[in-house]
């Protein structure tokens, strides 16, 4: 599971086991401790009625509609992306399916990365 924050807008990536657990179980999560005293909670959760990204006391939440969970693990879609606005701040929320790096870095391989569309097709110099 995957993390990235840039400006107004979260970025989650699952691989194949973690799309099968959050479809199957209804969550997926995982933790960075900062020290022994803090750390930062984020999960996935297969609920709710709309799709939505809440922050309360160092745990981020990713909450989308089970039926949307089941449609994306069972489609070649990529990516559900949300915008969730209020008044005077908007939020882009995004959950990916993790796609093997086309470029190598060893050690960083990973054998549940989805397969990338674009293997084979892209040359780097």
């Amino acid at each position: 599971m995957k993390l990235r924050f840039r400006g107004d807008a979260v970025r989650i990536r699952l691989n194949t086991k973690e799309v099968r657990t959050l479809t199957e179980e209804g969550r997926i999560g995982s933790r960075t401790s900062f020290g022994p005293d803090s750390h930062l909670v984020y999960q996935v959760l297969a609920a709710g009625e709309i799709a939505c990204a809440t922050f309360a006391a160092g745990e981020l939440t990713l909450s989308v509609p089970r039926a949307e969970v089941e449609r994306w693990d069972s489609s070649e879609t990529v990516t559900l992306q949300h915008v969730q606005e209020w008044d005077g701040g908007r939020l882009e929320v995004i959950l990916e399916k993790d796609l093997a790096c086309l470029t190598a870095h060893p050690g960083k391989f990973d054998p549940d990365a989805y397969a990338n569309p674009l293997a084979g097709k892209v040359t780097c110099r």
